[in-house]
């Protein structure tokens, strides 16, 4: 019993994220993130190009590796990891969301892109990241898009 309320979040603090671990660890992170509920932002191709660019740009910046990434029409797979920037995932992530949403609007985009937070999960020695990029990469078949999806 003693167990189970050590593990629940809701009511004291929303955040999904171990406690006590450092995310600056340079260790593959498969990242998910969400655009606003609701919205399919990424079906307008400057929308799209814009957000696939800014991830080079912050990986560049930031100096932050990226294994693979797919863009979909309401969210964003990628396989990363802090490297050699010393930055904490959350931190990555929202400079990341914070670009794309000041640039979403100067392509006329109104309010939020992204909802606040991201789901991320370590990948684990054993499973290699082949498997994660693998199944980054097949997501628009998974999901019923054509193979025209860039």
């Amino acid at each position: 019993m003693n167990v189970e309320r050590n593990l629940r979040t809701w009511g004291r603090s929303k955040s999904v994220r171990l406690r006590g671990f450092d995310y600056r660890t340079h260790a593959p992170y498969h990242v998910t993130t969400r655009a606003r509920d609701g919205t399919a932002p990424f079906w307008n191709a400057a929308l799209a190009t814009m957000a696939c660019r800014q991830i080079r740009l912050t990986r560049d910046a930031l100096k932050f590796y990226v294994g693979a990434f797919c863009l979909m029409p309401d969210h964003l797979h990628l396989l990363v990891s802090p490297d050699r920037s010393g930055l904490p995932l959350g931190e990555m992530m929202g400079r990341y969301k914070g670009h794309t949403t000041n640039a979403s609007w100067q392509l006329g985009w109104n309010g939020k892109l992204w909802k606040p937070r991201f789901h991320d999960r370590i990948v684990r020695v054993s499973e290699g990241i082949a498997p994660v990029a693998k199944y980054i990469y097949e997501n628009p078949e998974r999901k019923g898009i054509d193979s025209s999806w860039p």
